[in-house]
């Protein structure tokens, strides 16, 4: 009786024995007793083998998840090379794309006979200009449709004035003949002071250095696409200094220059959709062209009618 209830106790303590959680005088106490029983080191011999095949399970069990864990935390390397790989090749593919533009732009630059035609309309005024340039000589037709009346204007623009002891501004003050028609009524305004800018070709797609045409290429958008029939690439948010956050711009892929804008501006109740589109044309303009009308034909006034 009383070694059955030793084996009892005994076999109660083994888990902890395997386990080495027992003290120096317990182990003592059960290898005594192992080396008279043999049921309990029997009972003790195979405890230690369900945790030898338990250990080898769990082990098992850690290996296949570290492969699983591997396998993918290399799946996801491969994605993210892909993403990388696609995101560097679109990003060079606009680099390309930009510095062709600019460099086709570059060559009509410094052109000084060109005829550029200009349309910008929103849902209540259309505005046309049309800026002949020969030489230093410049026109501007000017059409303006709203609701208060049509008007028609011709500026013909003179050499500059000199700016003595007056503010510095971006552009300069011309002495300008302006022939204005409204709504029937002809009026000429003759040596009229006028600010504009340098009227030159507007380069839109101009970087300046490498770092600049990166920079540009990640933030932009560039899409073919045609624009009135011709073939264009369509670009937005584009960071350079002359673009608008909310603005897309449609570059013509022959010439590298713009063809036409879209502005959506923040108006007071809602938001304006503001549209330009430009045309140009090269070595038309001649002498013919800065033929000023009869003048007997307009009243000569000192301010602009309004």
């Amino acid at each position: 009786m009383k070694e059955k209830r030793n084996c009892k106790i005994i076999q109660d303590l083994l888990p902890n024995y395997i386990e080495n959680l027992t003290n120096e005088e317990t182990n003592s106490y059960v290898e005594e007793h192992l080396k008279e029983c043999t049921q309990c080191k029997i009972i003790l011999e195979n405890m230690q083998k369900d945790l030898k095949v338990d250990n080898m399970e769990k082990e098992k069990g850690k290996v296949k998840y570290l492969k699983k864990y591997q396998n993918k935390l290399k799946t996801l390397r491969i994605i993210l090379l892909i993403i990388l790989i696609i995101f560097l090749a679109n990003t060079i593919r606009k680099m390309i794309i930009i510095s062709s533009l600019d460099y086709k732009a570059q060559n009509y630059e410094n052109s000084n006979n060109y005829h550029l035609t200009r349309y910008s309309y929103d849902k209540s005024c259309y505005y046309k200009s049309e800026l002949y340039r020969l030489g230093d000589k410049q026109k501007l037709d000017v059409t303006i449709l709203e609701e208060t009346g049509n008007t028609f204007m011709q500026m013909y623009i003179n050499e500059p004035i000199e700016n003595h002891n007056e503010e510095i501004t971006d552009g300069k003050d011309y002495a300008s003949h302006i022939y204005t028609e409204k709504n029937g009524i002809k009026t000429v305004q003759l040596n009229a002071k006028v600010s504009v800018g340098e009227e030159t070709i507007e380069n839109q797609m101009h970087t300046h250095n490498i770092c600049h045409l990166f920079l540009a290429a990640i933030t932009s958008t560039v899409k073919s696409k045609n624009y009135d029939g011709k073939p264009c690439y369509l670009v937005s948010n584009y960071k350079t200094l002359s673009m608008f956050p909310s603005e897309e711009v449609y570059i013509d892929k022959e010439t590298g220059l713009i063809k036409g804008k879209i502005l959506m501006l923040d108006g007071i109740d809602t938001t304006v959709r503001y549209t330009i589109e430009q045309e140009y044309e090269f070595d038309t303009v001649t002498e013919l062209d800065f033929v000023e009308p009869d003048r007997s034909d307009y009243e000569e006034i000192f301010e602009l009618p309004k």
